[in-house]
């Protein structure tokens, strides 16, 4: 659902690493992505994920689970990749489970947590004032951004400012859809967004996708329903579209 978001969104060419045991599941699924394969732990560090820099952007997270050689792969990935990155769901758990990991994050790196992921980072919190206190003070400390999913996503700079997105609606709350924002993210990363516009375009349209996919779908509004949705909301940007 990435993959398939960040063509969506417009990226040109987009890859997806993944074990060779998914290879024919995403080359049915979704023929226009290039395939980057896995055979082994070895394999993940030194052939998988050899020349990084051919990427104007990565994605991490959704997916990989959070096993040794995972850790192992996001480890070598945050080491070695020195252009933008957007850290979703396991990569998300194992920063939350390798705290030594923190130390490679900086300002060009995209948090994508939703609040229990968020919380599983920087500690319980009573409230959203709380949250926002501590988002602020995990983005000054490590110097990345984070983007704290759910009604009105915040979205956290690392010199303290904090944007709330107005756009959404309660019918994204379906699995998937942090997936789809996670490749609307990349993509705009790689087509040569800031850091702080790709969040800020990217959580907006990503909303706005939801909105106008559950104009139809109610409460029956999918992930891919959304991704289906992410052209129209340049039309409506563009002024070439009514919302509804």
């Amino acid at each position: 659902m990435s993959s398939h978001a960040a063509l969506r969104t417009g990226s040109g060419l987009v890859s997806c690493f993944l074990p060779s045991c998914g290879v024919d599941v995403l080359q049915v699924s979704l023929p226009e992505v290039m395939v980057e394969r896995s055979e082994g732990r070895d394999v993940l560090k030194k052939e998988g994920l050899r020349d990084l820099d051919r990427f104007d952007a990565l994605g991490i997270g959704p997916g990989m689970g959070t096993s040794l050689s995972a850790q192992e792969c996001l480890e070598y990935a945050l080491q070695n990749f020195q252009k933008p990155i957007v850290l979703d769901a396991d990569a998300l758990n194992i920063l939350s489970s390798n705290s030594h990991l923190l130390v490679l994050l900086r300002e060009n790196m995209l948090l994508t947590p939703h609040v229990v992921e968020f919380e599983r980072l920087v500690g319980k919190c009573a409230n959203h004032k709380e949250r926002m206190e501590k988002a602020r003070s995990f983005c000054h400390t490590y110097g990345c951004f984070i983007i704290l999913k759910g009604a009105n996503t915040m979205i956290t700079a690392p010199d303290g400012r904090q944007f709330f997105n107005s756009s959404g609606s309660q019918y994204m709350a379906t699995g998937g859809a942090g997936d789809v924002l996670t490749g609307i993210l990349t993509s705009f990363l790689g087509q040569g967004y800031s850091p702080e516009n790709a969040a800020v375009c990217g959580v907006y349209h990503h909303g706005l996708a939801g909105e106008l996919a559950s104009v139809q779908r109610w409460r029956g509004t999918t992930a891919t329903d959304i991704i289906d949705k992410i052209p129209e909301t340049f039309a409506f940007v563009d002024g070439r579209l009514d919302r509804y």
